[in-house]
């Protein structure tokens, strides 16, 4: 019988997704639990690029921690959303029942909504404050910074976004 030590394997371990605020974007806020704790954000697509680089590098056994260029608190993320979506948005800090209340009343699954509140939690604990070169180190390209995503993703902050049926 084969023992899963024997079993080739890579381990991918992205951070905050960036298209999370996505759906954290609600009536000119963005709610967190974080406090000030900042956290290095990853563009998916940036994951998809250093995954399709792992096909052709040797990689059994390792551990990848893929971020974003730099960790920000969610005042800078609704900074950088506000100058690039054209609309006032502004971080609010809430207690991480609210985060519970609020994923639940959204329809998500109580256990989901309850890691999420822990998770506020752990990055305002500075728990993700860690910025890693392993997307540049796989890709030979740097990770997309929070403004060039915001840019690329406008239409989805604007103002008009929700009603366009620009928000999930």
């Amino acid at each position: 019988m084969r023992s899963y030590a024997d079993i080739q394997h890579t381990v991918i371990r992205p951070v905050f997704f960036m298209q999370n605020l996505f759906g954290m974007v609600r009536d000119g806020t963005v709610a967190t639990a974080a406090q000030d704790g900042r956290v290095a954000m990853i563009d998916a697509r940036d994951i998809a690029a250093a995954v399709t680089a792992l096909t052709s590098v040797p990689a059994a056994g390792r551990v990848y921690t893929l971020n974003g260029p730099e960790a920000v608190s969610f005042d800078q993320v609704a900074d950088v959303l506000d100058r690039q979506a054209g609309r006032t948005l502004r971080h609010v800090r809430v207690p991480a029942e609210a985060v519970f209340e609020r994923l639940r009343a959204a329809g998500a699954e109580a256990w989901f909504a309850a890691d999420m509140a822990a998770l506020h939690g752990m990055l305002a604990d500075g728990y993700e404050n860690v910025v890693t070169d392993e997307v540049s180190a796989l890709t030979g390209a740097p990770a997309t910074p929070l403004a060039r995503f915001a840019t690329d993703f406008t239409a989805r902050f604007a103002p008009n976004a929700a009603a366009a049926g620009g928000q999930p």
